[in-house]
This record gives C-alpha cells, structure tokens and sequence, in this order.
C-alpha cells in the first residue's frame, strides 16, 4: 500500500513539476512580449534611439530572466544545508518580490502606481534638466565647433 501511495506521489510531484516550469516559462514569455511591446511603444511615440528602446526593455528582460531561475532555486533550497537555506530562501524571495513588482506596475495606471519610470518616462526628455536639455547643449556645443 505505501510503494502505491509513494508511486502516486511521485507522478503527482513530476506533474507538479512540468506544471511549474510551464507557469515560470509563460510568465517569462509574458515579460518578453511586454519588454518588447513597451520599448516599442516609447520608441515609436518619442524621437529616441535604439539605446533607449533597448533600456526600456531591460528590466522585462531581466525580469524573464529571473523567472526562470527560481524553480533551480527553490530546488537548491531542498538541497543545502541548513547553514545555507535561509540565503537561498532570501534569494528566492527577492525574486518572488521582483515578479511582483513588475506585473503590479506593468498591470497599473501610470498615474497612480507609484512606478516612477512608467509614470515619467514619456516627459523625461522634455522635463527641465532633462536629455532634452543635455541634447541641446550637445547639438549647441557642436555647432559652435
């Protein structure tokens, strides 16, 4: 009776398993889409370069990255010993807590999320002290050459 319930334990862990890594690997694909669709969007609505295309996608694409990481971590946290589980256990909350953050501002409104980047990203380069200034000095400065 017990070889029964640990084989039917054993199936529903492998289950469990193929189900984890395929939430982690959606999630990460969400992230990518998302990355790929709001760099898009601000590079298209300003008059940017690709540099900043590609670092308003950055934190999408490291947050993707790290979706895929935690499953590894939380594997190693069985793994250790003891001296080292409440590390692995930060580690793995931090990035249980970067998930969060970044589908609670990617999900809010601009306004009123508290997401500084999202909500001053498409005035930065008109605010005073801002890249629109430096280019100005830039292009100035240059001109005078």
């Amino acid at each position: 009776m017990a070889d029964i319930v640990n084989q039917k334990l054993a199936t529903y862990g492998a289950w469990t398993y193929r189900g984890a890594w395929l939430l982690e690997v959606t999630a990460a694909l969400i992230g990518l889409a998302t990355g790929l669709t709001l760099g898009y969007q601000a590079f298209s609505a300003s008059d940017s370069t690709s540099m900043e295309l590609i670092l308003a996608s950055a934190p999408f694409f490291m947050v993707a990255l790290a979706e895929l990481t935690k499953i590894p971590i939380a594997t190693l946290l069985f793994s250790v010993s003891w001296w080292w589980k409440p590390i692995v256990l930060m580690f793995l909350v931090a990035l249980a807590a970067i998930t969060f953050e970044t589908s609670r501002c990617g999900r809010s409104d601009p306004g009123r999320s508290g997401c500084v980047g999202q909500s001053t990203y498409p005035t930065r380069g008109r605010a005073p002290g801002g890249v629109g200034r430096i280019r100005r000095r830039i292009r100035s400065a240059s001109a005078a050459v």
